[in-house]
């Protein structure tokens, strides 16, 4: 079975968030959400088992790296047991395998049990506990979907949704119609979720006033600061050059969330919405006009 029984939040940001220690900040929030600390470490980055996670262990994977250098390759996912919010979170730092764009992905599993338990509070908890961490890592994209509704709409066989899920689909699929279907384009990944989240470089693509409009059930501007926090390569240039580089920015930016209603479980209510902000975004044309997801080879063809 493919079945995880959880809510996926993700999120992706340019910025280095292990050079400063954010990643730190992270996990103490997580760990706050969980009333507890995680259990389980494992190291992503090498072939390794995982371990029982200890304050030695913290000190040496998670402490170490900090202010040592930037483009830190950090790969960790850490977990425990069941009965909390929050089951693991999947760390991944570096550069992106196609695009060489430095970029981190945080991956968060949440308990697909306790949003069932708590179906009026979970949501509001969710979506505040989102913004919290988008406020601390300033990311260019984020999602929260239920993990197997969304995998399912990316999967294009029905004897593998049947095998993998338990879930019955007359076929064929019209993949490219199921309105949670997910493109990617490098480190970009245009899909429409329960709660979707668009930082400064996907508002570019996308059209800010578009976005604004999109007939989601809320669209909001969250409140970040857009200088709290620096590229990498802006680090860097302030080092060489004595310069603040975020004086350089000359419009504010901003960061816009889109969300569907409801709960992340009621996707039979809100698939009509997520269909018509997935056509009014016109996300299908976005990615085929961005041909290819390999960044490298599209350059030379």
């Amino acid at each position: 079975m493919l079945k995880e029984d959880s809510i996926y939040l993700k999120l992706s940001t340019t910025h280095d968030l292990v050079y400063d220690a954010t990643h730190v900040l992270l996990l103490d929030q997580l760990d706050d959400w969980n009333t507890g600390a995680f259990e389980t470490f494992q190291d992503l980055a090498i072939s390794s088992r995982p371990r029982p996670l200890t304050l030695d262990l913290l000190m040496e994977k998670l402490h170490s790296p900090v202010g040592v250098n930037i483009h830190q390759p950090l790969r960790f996912k850490m977990w425990r047991g069941r009965g909390t919010p929050v089951r693991s979170l999947e760390f991944h730092a570096g550069a992106h395998p196609y695009t060489g764009i430095f970029h981190t992905q945080v991956d968060i599993r949440i308990e697909r049990d306790w949003v069932a338990r708590n179906p009026e509070a979970a949501p509001r908890i969710l979506e505040r506990r989102f913004k919290d961490l988008a406020r601390l890592i300033h990311p260019f994209q984020g999602h929260v979907h239920d993990t197997d509704d969304n995998s399912i709409q990316n999967i294009g066989n029905p004897r593998l949704i049947k095998r993998g899920f338990d879930v019955d689909v007359q076929g064929p699929i019209a993949l490219e119609d199921n309105p949670g279907r997910e493109l990617s384009r490098g480190e970009f990944r245009y899909c429409v979720n329960w709660l979707t989240l668009f930082g400064p470089e996907m508002l570019k693509n996308l059209g800010q006033e578009r976005v604004e409009t999109a007939p989601a059930a809320r669209v909001e501007e969250l409140d970040i600061d857009p200088v709290a926090r620096k590229r990498p390569a802006e680090v860097v240039a302030e080092r060489m050059s004595g310069t603040c580089a975020t004086e350089l920015r000359d419009a504010p930016q901003r960061w816009h969330l889109l969300s569907l209603g409801g709960s992340p479980l009621q996707t039979s209510k809100f698939r009509p919405i997520q269909r018509a902000v997935r056509e009014h975004l016109g996300l299908k044309k976005l990615a085929k006009d961005q041909r290819y997801m390999l960044g490298y080879w599209q350059k030379k063809m």
